[in-house]
């Protein structure tokens, strides 16, 4: 799993990278933090960006989100994403707790 970003020009999106040798089905979360860590920007508030029942194997899926909020240029921020085995109707992280991170990548807003 791996959290990362991609800019163009303006527009900045979240990415989420993930593989697995053997097929397996996951639910995958993403979501913004401010450079601290400390709060959610985007979303702001829980549920976080879901993709469910994702089967992975070796190929490996990538999925990109807009950041749907204004940015300001040359702050850094976080990108974080957060897996777990498939469970139908599984809640996702609590993204308003600052305590709940997942993997997190930094990105500087440029």
């Amino acid at each position: 799993m791996r959290p990362g970003w991609e800019q163009r020009g303006d527009e900045l999106y979240m990415v989420a990278q993930w593989r697995s040798a053997a097929s397996q089905r996951l639910d995958v979360w993403i979501w913004l933090k401010d450079a601290t860590g400390s709060k959610a920007l985007y979303p702001a508030d829980p549920p976080a960006i879901g993709y469910y029942n994702m089967t992975t194997g070796s190929a490996g899926f990538i999925k990109k989100q807009k950041i749907g909020v204004p940015l300001e240029k040359g702050r850094r921020y976080e990108v974080c994403i957060y897996v777990l085995p498939y469970k139908p109707n599984q809640p996702g992280p609590k993204i308003s707790n600052p305590e709940v991170d997942g993997l997190m990548a930094g990105v500087l807003y440029e």
